[in-house]
C-alpha cells in the first residue's frame, strides 16, 4: 500500500507538470516523425545544369534527370552563375556538359563531363554522385549499345541483396535510431528531473522522514517513469513508426519492450545518481546531456563501431547503450529472438545490474544525509 501510495504520487506531480508532459510528447512523437521523415536517401533533390554543348544529344542527358531522386532545378549560362548558386547555398550540385560532349561521341572519343558539388553538404553530395554516375552510365549505354555482332568478351555479373531494407529507405532505420535515443534521454533525464524537483519544492525532508526505506523511493521515482516512457513507446511504435513512417517491423514488439525495461532501469539509476549531483534542473539538464552525449557517440548508432579506433571498439563494451541499440534493430528489422541474441541480452542485463546498485547505493548515501 505504501508503495501504491508513492507511485499515486510520482504520477500526480508528474501531470501536474506541464513541461514535463509536453517533453514526452514532442520526444516521442514530433521528433521521431522529424527523424524519419528526413532520411538520406534521396528525393527531388536540387540539381542545376550548365549545358554549353547545348545540342540535341546533350539534351536527351539533361531530361534523364529528374523524379524521383532528383529535380532539374535550374539550367545556367555562365560560369559566373555556377559560382553564384553554389556559394549561396542555393545549390549543391551542378552538372556541366561542355562545349564538344555530342561532337567527341559522334567521333567515338571519350566524351566528358563535370560535376561540380558543395563538399560541405558531402553527405548528400556523395550520395547524389553515385546516383547521377548511374543515370550517365545508363545514357552512355543507350546511345553506345554493343555491337550485334561483335566478339563476347567475357564479363562477371553482380547480384545485389539487400536484406531487412531491400530499398535502402533511410527513414526505416532513422525513426527507429531516434524512438531509441529518446527512449534512452528521457530514461536518464524524468527520475532525474522528478527528484531534483523534491528538492526545489522541499518535499525531500518528508521523504526522508516517512517510515519508507531509501529502496522503495528510488523504485517509487523509477517505476512510474518507466511505464510513462513504455507507454510512450508502443504508441510512437504504432502511430509514427508503423502508421505514419510505414516501416516494417519483422520482430517481436513485446520481446523489444522487455528489453527496453531492463535498459530503462540502468539508464534511470544514471538518472538518480544525476540527482544527487545536481541542485537544480538546469543542473539536471546538463549533467543529463554530458552523460548522455558520449553514450550516444559510442553507441555505434553515429558511427558504425567497426569504423571506429580498435581502443574505442572495445571501450563501447562497458555501455549498456550500445548492446541496447545492438539488440533492437536486430529484433525490430531482422525477427531475431531470444536464441539470437542471448549474449547481447546477458550483457546488458550484467552492465544494467552493475549500473543499478551503484545507483541505489549513491541514492542511499544521499538520502541518508539529508536525514
Amino acid at each position: 500500500m505504501r508503495m501504491l501510495a508513492l507511485f499515486k504520487k510520482e504520477y500526480i506531480q508528474f501531470f501536474r507538470n506541464s513541461a514535463m508532459v509536453g517533453l514526452l510528447i514532442f520526444a516521442f512523437f514530433i521528433n521521431v516523425w522529424m527523424s524519419g521523415s528526413g532520411g538520406s536517401e534521396l528525393k527531388n533533390y536540387a540539381v542545376a545544369v550548365y549545358n554549353i554543348d547545348g545540342t540535341e544529344v546533350s539534351q536527351k542527358l539533361v531530361d534523364k534527370i529528374g523524379p524521383p531522386y532528383f529535380k532539374l532545378d535550374r539550367m545556367l549560362y555562365s560560369d559566373k552563375e555556377v559560382d553564384k548558386v553554389l556559394t549561396e547555398g542555393e545549390i549543391s550540385v551542378v552538372l556541366i556538359i561542355p562545349k564538344d560532349f555530342s561532337k567527341n561521341l559522334a567521333d567515338g572519343r571519350t566524351a566528358k563531363l563535370q560535376l561540380v558539388m558543395d563538399g560541405t553538404r558531402s553527405n548528400y553530395t556523395t550520395t547524389a554522385m553515385s546516383y547521377l554516375e548511374t543515370i550517365i552510365q545508363m545514357y552512355s549505354q543507350e546511345i553506345n549499345p554493343p555491337e550485334a555482332g561483335g566478339p563476347k568478351v567475357p564479363s562477371v555479373e553482380i547480384q545485389t541483396m539487400y536484406w531487412y531494407n531491400p530499398n535502402l529507405e533511410g527513414s526505416y532505420r532513422s525513426g527507429i535510431s531516434e524512438l531509441l535515443i529518446m527512449i534512452t534521454l528521457l530514461s536518464v533525464m524524468l527520475p532525474a528531473s522528478t527528484m531534483v524537483q523534491e528538492k526545489e519544492i522541499g518535499t525531500i525532508e518528508q521523504l526522508s522522514v516517512t517510515p519508507v526505506s531509501s529502496y522503495e523511493i528510488m523504485l517509487a521515482k523509477i517505476i512510474p517513469m518507466t511505464t510513462l516512457i513504455l507507454v510512450c513507446t508502443v504508441l510512437s511504435l504504432y502511430i509514427v513508426i508503423i502508421g505514419i513512417l510505414n516501416t516494417p517491423i519483422v520482430g517481436n514488439i513485446p520481446f523489444f519492450l522487455l528489453v527496453t525495461v531492463i535498459h530503462v532501469f540502468s539508464s534511470a539509476g544514471i538518472g538518480l545518481t544525476i540527482s544527487t549531483i545536481a541542485r537544480s534542473m538546469a543542473e539536471t539538464i546538463m549533467f543529463s546531456l554530458i552523460v548522455v552525449t558520449p553514450l550516444l557517440f559510442l553507441s555505434g548508432n553515429i558511427t558504425p563501431i567497426i569504423a571506429m579506433n580498435p581502443v574505442v571498439q572495445y571501450l563501447t563494451y562497458i555501455f549498456p547503450l550500445r548492446w541496447y541499440i545492438e539488440i533492437s534493430l536486430a529484433i525490430i528489422f531482422k525477427g531475431a529472438g531470444p536464441n539470437d541474441l542471448i549474449k547481447q541480452i546477458i550483457i546488458l542485463l550484467v552492465l544494467g545490474l552493475i549500473l543499478f546498485f551503484y545507483s541505489a547505493s549513491k541514492f542511499r548515501d544521499s538520502l541518508e544525509k539529508a536525514k
